[in-house]
């Protein structure tokens, strides 16, 4: 089990080669672990003349919302064979797994332009979009907005948006169809082997995930203050989990610094400031992130 952008995960492992692939599935720390600054990194080693692959799983279902993904190495320079996948997966075979995904690959074609696609299980005419994560980039948000009619996904350069400049939108695409209907899915992170065929330069694989976030379709409660703690700069808010809320200070109620971006994990935040001791006068606020 590891902990990764305020959620809990448990690592996939294996004794023989399984799904996807098939390929071989290691918990171990050469190939996946969560670095100092809190970033996932996920990696396929050889050991021993086998190749072995990385995979996280939440300990929970999110339902219906927006899926952030956001990525701090390329993926437009993996090797031909190599997959990384973001995606909700359902062992329930209804609705086709209930998998809706963002996968980085060439699928062992490396002519292919495209090294990236956006799909909502079964990958048929209609239900893939390929696009091109550009050369050298080496941050990138991946999202997909899961809804009861339709799936919005889009692909920027950088860190989420919620109204990017039009230059830093890679793709954008609207799915309509048939849409799985949210049940007992998880959220997925992998990094493995197409048909388990060892990389084309027989090199080992890294991909370093930023964070994941969650956010629920309906509209932000705004978060109110329920009560103090005795310390100063220590009090609790009322807040809607899988929020994330950004507290700020000012000494004037003009001049206001951002201290810190807190995820909700419950209907109350326990907020302190770690300034010490807090400015006097010293007053806060907090909002809701889109």
């Amino acid at each position: 089990w590891v902990s990764f952008s305020g959620y809990d995960w448990w690592v996939k492992s294996s004794t023989g080669t399984v799904g996807p692939g098939p390929n071989y599935f290691s918990d171990s720390t050469n190939n996946l672990w969560v670095d100092t600054v809190g970033q996932l990194h996920l990696r396929i080693t050889n050991r021993s003349n086998e190749w072995q692959c990385a995979e996280l799983v939440s300990a929970r279902t999110f339902g219906y919302g927006s899926y952030r993904f956001e990525l701090n190495s390329r993926v437009d320079n993996l090797d031909p064979n190599v997959v990384l996948g973001l995606f909700t997966w359902s062992d329930d075979p209804a609705y086709n797994d209930r998998e809706i995904d963002v996968e980085c690959s060439r699928w062992s074609n490396a002519a292919d332009i495209n090294n990236s696609q956006f799909v909502v299980q079964p990958a048929s005419a209609g239900h893939v979009e390929r696009y091109a994560v550009p050369t050298g980039l080496t941050n990138s948000t991946h999202l997909f907005i899961w809804e009861t009619n339709r799936a919005t996904f889009q692909s920027q350069r950088g860190s989420y948006s919620p109204a990017p400049a039009p230059a830093n939108v890679i793709s954008n695409w609207t799915y309509s169809l048939a849409m799985p209907q949210s049940g007992d899915e998880n959220v997925h992170f992998n990094l493995w082997l197409n048909h388990g065929m060892a990389p084309t330069d027989s090199k080992e694989v890294e991909v370093i995930i930023k964070s994941f976030q969650f956010v629920p379709l309906a509209a932000p409660t705004p978060p109110k203050l329920s009560g103090f703690m005795p310390n100063p700069g220590r009090f609790a808010v009322n807040a809607q989990p899988d929020r994330r809320y950004e507290f700020y200070s000012s000494s004037n109620l003009m001049d206001w610094v951002g201290l810190s971006i807190v995820l909700a994990t419950n209907l109350v935040i326990n907020f302190a400031d770690s300034t010490s001791p807090p400015p006097d006068p010293c007053f806060y606020r907090a909002a809701a992130l889109p």
